[in-house]
């Protein structure tokens, strides 16, 4: 999947390099006016142009992290049946003390579908202890959650499912710093004034993709 990041810089430097090139047009037939004239229009040329492979790229790589991503959930096992039993296991972890991060990282395949299951309402209920307002929404993001279980599952599971699964985060993290970068980079073709410059978004992109790719934090480690 990281080849597509690089095609995206490359599309970027392509079109840097065509709108300088624009810009050192020059014909001693027109006029100063003229040669504005024409630059101008073959700075446009290069924009649609550049859009068009920029559409068509994003196109591609969407229905591939689509494809890689399904293959990825198809390879992790549903559950047997009821997981409330191995979630009650969970419980007595988490009530001596253990964190979820603890309980994932060494989970058998029946614990991981019950934290699964059960893991972000405990998120969300802890997110409301010592609330004063216990009827105000909390916002509980259960990714990382989801994440480090995946993880996990790339360490029970045996043939194809571990690389499958694992080539399945991957894509969830280069689609969200690909997208990033798409969008400003469709956002200066199309001339609209984004705030930021190629390296600033360029960090903001870098930032997306290992937010996207971080599971439960370990404890002691930097909020």
């Amino acid at each position: 999947m990281r080849d597509y990041t690089t095609k995206l810089t490359e599309l970027q430097r392509s079109h840097q390099a065509a709108v300088a090139k624009a810009n050192e047009y020059t014909n001693p037939d027109l006029s100063a006016e003229g040669i504005d004239k024409r630059r101008a229009e073959l700075i446009a040329k290069a924009g649609e142009d550049h859009k068009a492979k920029l559409d068509h790229l994003a196109r591609e790589f969407k229905d591939e992290a689509t494809e890689t991503k399904r293959v990825a959930a198809a390879a992790i096992p549903t559950p047997a049946g009821d997981t409330s039993q191995a979630w009650g296991r969970a419980k007595m972890l988490l009530e001596a003390g253990q964190t979820l991060q603890q309980i994932v990282a060494k989970a058998d395949p029946a614990l991981l579908h019950a934290v699964t299951e059960w893991g972000p309402t405990y998120l969300e209920a802890e997110a409301y202890k010592g609330r004063s307002d216990g009827f105000a929404p909390v916002a509980v993001d259960a990714a990382p959650l989801q994440r480090s279980i995946r993880q996990r599952w790339t360490q029970v599971l045996d043939g194809f499912a571990p690389g499958r699964i694992e080539r399945g985060a991957e894509a969830e993290a280069v689609e969200a710093e690909f997208q990033v970068t798409a969008q400003h980079f469709a956002a200066r073709l199309d001339g609209i004034h984004v705030g930021a410059d190629d390296l600033t978004a360029a960090i903001e992109a870098r930032l997306a993709g290992q937010r996207a790719g971080a599971g439960l934090a370990k404890e002691g480690d930097a909020a």
